[in-house]
C-alpha cells in the first residue's frame, strides 16, 4: 500500500480526525492522533534508563488492540528497536500490507502474540478443524521475518 492508502472503509465506519492531523486524514479513516508516538516511547524509555538500573537484553514491549499494533511499529522503528528483546502483542496486528516486520538490523527480536479463537476482527493464523470449538488446525506462516504458529502446534492434547 502507498503512505496514503485508506485503512478502513468509509462506507462502514464513522471515523473522526484529531486536530494534530489536520488534512493528513482527509480519507476519514485515521483512528490514531499524527504525533510520533515512537518518539514520545523513546524519551519516556530513556528516562527510566536514565534514572534505573535496567537490563539492556530484557526490555520488552507489550500493548492490547491498537496498542499491539503499535508494538510492530516499535520493532521496526531504528529508534526502539535497538532496545528490544521482544514484543508480546495481544489481539492486534498491523493493518494488512502494513506489516514492515522486525528491524533487520536488531535482529533478533522475539515475539509471542495472543489472539482468541472466535477473533473474526484480527485473526492472525489459527482456524478452526471442527465445528466443537475446540480444535485448532497446527498452522505456520512467515510474514516480514516474523513466523507464526498456532498453540496446537505447540502444545500436547
Amino acid at each position: 500500500p502507498e503512505e496514503n492508502d485508506r485503512t478502513c472503509n468509509v462506507d462502514a465506519y464513522e471515523v473522526g480526525c484529531y486536530e494534530d492531523c489536520s488534512e493528513r486524514c482527509a480519507d476519514g479513516c485515521w483512528w490514531t492522533t499524527c504525533k510520533d508516538s515512537v518518539q514520545q516511547t523513546v524519551v519516556v524509555l530513556e528516562s527510566f534508563l536514565n534514572t534505573y538500573c535496567i537490563d539492556l537484553h530484557r526490555i520488552y514491549a507489550s500493548g492490547c488492540s491498537n496498542g499491539a499494533m503499535f508494538v510492530y511499529e516499535l520493532a521496526h522503528d531504528s529508534r526502539t528497536a535497538k532496545y528490544l528483546a521482544g514484543i508480546a502483542p495481544q489481539v492486534g496486528l498491523p493493518h494488512y500490507g502494513y506489516n514492515k516486520g522486525p528491524n533487520k538490523d536488531y535482529l533478533p527480536i522475539h515475539h509471542i502474540g495472543f489472539w482468541g479463537l472466535d477473533d473474526a476482527t484480527v485473526p492472525p493464523i489459527q482456524g478452526r478443524s471442527s465445528g466443537t470449538g475446540c480444535e485448532v488446525e497446527c498452522r505456520t506462516s512467515e510474514s516480514q521475518g516474523w513466523f507464526f504458529t498456532s498453540s496446537a502446534c505447540v502444545t500436547a492434547k
